[in-house]
């Protein structure tokens, strides 16, 4: 994830490496798969993780989200839920406004671009979204809105699993392949390997 309006030249190390320096990492516990995926990410565009970025090991990746929006971090790489490694889940991209969204669904209905699910609204960061799929099969998220916190002095929320499981603040519940989805598939924990 990266935060909103900000993005790399191109793909290139050297554009990378320009766009990540001085930049906030979130990557989970220290030596996990984020962890250990962030700093591979960095040396690999030439960087040196500790003296070019701060990392915020993060023990609780369901605060990134907040995080990312009130300007803590930057970027952040999460744990895959399947277990695997090198995952995709989703990239976010936040709009201006609502309507920025309901406009980039109608724009992605004529493109004939599958939408997974929404708009609807997300209960813990209030964001008003859209999950689409791109055609090499990736997610991405369209939102705009939720909560932006500057002040110093706020005292954090702390959010309760029954409350995180309730899903969405209206619109559809959270669909099934929003937990199973990421580039590149793995195979299903249900079905035997094929020989």
């Amino acid at each position: 994830m990266i935060r909103p309006n900000a993005s790399p030249k191109s793909k290139s190390n050297a554009d990378l490496a320009a766009f990540f320096k001085g930049k906030k990492f979130a990557l989970a516990r220290h030596g996990g798969t984020p962890d250990l995926c962030g700093r591979w990410l960095m040396v690999t565009v030439g960087l040196d993780p500790d003296k070019d970025t701060e990392i915020i090991n993060q023990a609780d990746m369901a605060s990134v989200v907040p995080m990312m929006k009130n300007g803590a971090v930057d970027v952040a790489i999460t744990q895959d839920r399947s277990g695997a490694s090198g995952r995709l889940h989703h990239i976010t991209y936040m709009m201006d406004s609502r309507e920025d969204v309901l406009r980039a669904a109608d724009i992605l209905r004529d493109a004939d671009v599958p939408i997974e699910t929404g708009p609807h609204k997300h209960t813990i960061g209030q964001t008003f979204f859209l999950y689409c799929y791109e055609p090499g099969g990736n997610r991405f998220e369209i939102g705009a809105g939720g909560y932006l916190i500057f002040d110093p002095e706020w005292k954090p929320v702390v959010w309760t699993e029954a409350e995180r499981a309730k899903g969405q603040a209206w619109g559809l519940q959270t669909v099934k392949s929003f937990h199973t989805h990421g580039t590149p598939p793995v195979p299903d924990p249900g079905t035997e390997p094929s020989s």
